[in-house]
């Protein structure tokens, strides 16, 4: 299994947030909707996998909402 760094990932994940412009207490309460738990802290390594990529995915959307429209 590959090891992953869970360090990285959590600033990884703090950027994407930041960037969404989420509050803690929203973020917060993503993790509550999305998995009953109050923090990154409490997932198991594939929760806290699933909500990096899904944070991140919000980002992306963000970042450029039309991704067809993209020329490159």
């Amino acid at each position: 299994s590959d090891l992953v760094d869970f360090r990285t990932l959590l600033s990884g994940n703090d950027a994407d947030i930041k960037y969404l412009g989420l509050s803690s207490q929203e973020a917060r309460q993503m993790l509550i909707d999305k998995y009953g738990k109050r923090s990154r802290h409490l997932l198991t390594n594939e929760e806290l996998i699933d909500f990096v990529a899904h944070v991140n995915g919000l980002a992306k959307k963000k970042w450029n909402p039309n991704p067809d429209d993209c020329p490159f």
